[in-house]
């Protein structure tokens, strides 16, 4: 209705708008009239022109605006009669809106009042309902008392049965005891005499046994103080190291410098080095003897899948040491012919080589054998092989598009539990012993370069396990090596002290630089203790100084942690021959192993998922060949003699 009101308004305040812009009859007084062409007029006949009107007399003006007058109060009493109309039909609706208003107000009001009613009626229901359930509960509750009283009336009748029997069963006990003891009394009074002669005997033999045990127990007290103390002392130098590093950011930038000008002088050297094309017929020929020999143990298949390994068998477990595990070896045993009356520290290195991983997962395999992966975050993959009793079996890379590598192999096909101990002739060396035995502090970064990149001083005909080279120390000199005298641990700590990191620019420079030209490259680290102390700690904190020297490779040179081998060898190899403490018998040696390592990659064979794939059985390699009969062919020997031709190929090209 109030639309309707308004609607109406508007449509008369706009015709009052409009009025008074009628037009007047008079206004049409213009027309067009023809001119006659017979009034001799000079235009030509059927054209025409406008005519002006002749002006108006003063009665036409008089009657014209007395007609507009007219027109005007005509209009003005039209307007009148509209605005009288339309108030008269705003009054009306306006009350016809409140009629409307006020029956709208009286509905609402009887609509509250009956929703006021029904919420008063469904209250009253359901505070019924909740009265009904509150005292069904209440029911509920008493009857659970109730049966609960009975439950506990019943259980006190049952502890008290209990403890009756149990005092009767005391009794009897008791009985039976006392009769016992009086038994025993009567024999041991019989046997009273015999101990009194026994106890004489006894008694000196106790005090000697007791002596023993207290001087072992404080031996023990001391050797634990004296751990934890060191425990605790590299927990601290560990924890300022980390501070010191953080905070020294600027000794870091130096120490890069450093690293960058060594850089640029080995590849200056290495430009100016007149004995490359020597080096690499060397080695072009000591390659080729290894191949011939490698295709000569081919013929047989020996390696068996997931079978652990027989020394570990062989070899008893002296002590465990965290991750850590000292092996003796045994008579008459194959590893002990190498190691015989020497002790052999295992670590495992898997917290080692997860150094900047993306991802790490392990896999179970057969016969408890495990497969470590760890992924950089290049993809690149590193995968580690251990059997049952977690010993390596092979390390290798796995490259983006399943292309493997090989880092070191100790089952490869020619492999025999035999094979560990191996019998080498001597080395024959006769150049200088600072280009055999390098130490920094007196060699010039290049000396460190060629000892980092040298081939063997002698011929050598094979190629070898880690394992063997690890445990036959006349096969690990037939390489150069790098005695770090610029790192001087102190007695009994496997830390290298801080201000002496930057003394190993040269040695990380260096490796540096052979990785990135060989990322397949291998070094040896060996740990070496003085002659103080018991064989079993030396050896042990022989094998956590060389991993200390691996970890500073890797976190201040960027050195890959598989390219890292440790291995502590305690007192057995002393620089200087003393029985007392030397700080140069506490040192660390670094040796390139890579031209003696076994690592075929061909043998390695990858599914769709990059895994490699096993055997899967004793006589059967992955290819289905049937290696128990196997002695080899023709193809064989063509591919191998393929492979040394595109090597010499490739060798000519880089020279």
């Amino acid at each position: 209705m109030m639309t309707r009101f308004l609607a109406i308004t508007v449509i008369g305040l706009l015709s009052l708008a409009i009025l008074p812009f009628a037009p007047s009859p008079a206004a049409a007084e213009h027309r067009f009239e023809a001119i006659n062409p017979t009034s001799g007029s000079s235009r030509p006949a059927g054209s025409f022109e406008i005519a002006q009107k002749p002006p108006l007399t003063e009665a036409e003006k008089r009657k014209r605006r007395q007609q507009k007058k007219k027109a005007r109060q005509r209009q003005q009493q039209q307007n009148k009669n509209a605005r009288q109309r339309q108030q008269q039909q705003n009054k009306n609706a306006r009350q016809r809106q409140q009629q409307q208003n006020k029956k709208a107000r009286q509905r609402q009001q009887q609509q509250k009042k009956k929703a006021r009613q029904r919420q008063q009626q469904q209250n009253k229901n359901a505070r019924q309902r909740q009265q009904q359930q509150n005292k069904k509960a209440r029911q509920r509750q008493q009857q659970q008392n109730r049966k609960a009283k009975q439950a506990r009336q019943r259980q006190q009748l049952q502890k008290r049965k209990a403890q009756q029997a149990r005092q009767q069963q005391q009794k009897r006990k008791a009985e039976q005891a006392r009769k016992r003891k009086q038994f025993q009394k009567q024999k041991a009074q019989q046997a009273r005499q015999r101990q009194q002669l026994q106890n004489q005997k006894a008694r000196q033999a106790r005090k000697q046994q007791l002596q023993r045990a207290k001087t072992q127990q404080v031996r023990q007290r001391q050797k634990l103080r004296s751990r934890n103390a060191r425990n605790r002392a590299v927990q601290r130098r560990r924890v300022q190291k980390r501070r010191q590093v953080k905070r020294n950011q600027q000794q870091y930038r130096k120490l890069q410098r450093r690293r960058a000008s060594l850089q640029r002088q080995i590849k200056r050297n290495r430009v100016r080095n007149r004995n490359r094309t020597v080096r690499l017929k060397s080695k072009n020929a000591r390659l080729k003897r290894q191949r011939a020999w490698l295709r000569a143990q081919n013929r047989t298949f020996r390696r068996r899948p997931y079978r652990n390994f027989v020394f570990r068998e062989r070899a008893r477990v002296v002590e465990r040491r965290r991750d850590r595990t000292i092996f003796a070896a045994l008579a008459g045993a194959a590893v002990g012919a190498a190691i015989v009356g020497s002790y052999y520290v295992y670590h495992n290195d898997d917290r080692r080589i997860g150094w900047r991983a993306r991802d790490v997962y392990v896999d179970d395999l057969n016969n408890g054998w495990t497969r470590n992966v760890v992924i950089r975050p290049d993809g690149t993959r590193v995968v580690t092989i251990r059997d049952g009793g977690g010993f390596i079996v092979r390390r290798y890379r796995v490259y983006p598009g399943n292309r493997v590598v090989m880092i070191y192999d100790n089952q490869p096909r020619w492999w025999n539990d035999g094979d560990l101990a191996v019998d080498v002739r001597p080395v024959r060396y006769t150049g200088p012993r600072e280009r055999y035995i390098v130490e920094p502090s007196s060699a010039g970064v290049e000396a460190v370069y060629d000892t980092i990149v040298a081939d063997p001083v002698d011929d050598i005909d094979r190629t070898y396990t880690l394992n063997q080279i690890l445990v036959n120390a006349s096969l690990r000199d037939y390489m150069p090596r790098i005695d770090l005298d610029t790192i001087r641990f102190p007695t009994g700590s496997s830390e290298i002290p801080e201000y002496q990191l930057d003394r190993l620019d040269e040695v990380g420079a260096a490796m540096e630089e052979a990785i990135k030209e060989n990322p397949n490259e291998v070094y040896l680290i060996e740990g070496h203790t003085d002659a103080t102390g018991s064989a079993i700690d030396n050896v042990t904190l022989s094998d956590e100084r060389a991993v200390a020297v691996a970890n500073a490779l890797t976190d201040y040179y960027d050195i890959p942690p598989e390219n890292l081998v440790t291995q502590g060898y305690g007192k057995q190899f002393l620089k200087v021959n003393t029985r007392g403490p030397n700080a140069r018998n506490r040192r660390v040696a670094i040796r390139r192993i890579t031209p003696l390592l076994a690592n075929e990659s061909n043998d390695i064979d990858l599914d769709d998922d990059g895994n490699e794939v096993f055997a899967q059985n004793d006589a059967t390699g992955s290819d289905g060949t049937d290696y128990e009969n196997y002695q080899g062919g023709d193809d064989q020997d063509r591919d191998y003699k393929d492979d040394d031709a595109d090597y010499d190929r490739q060798s000519l090209r880089r020279n």
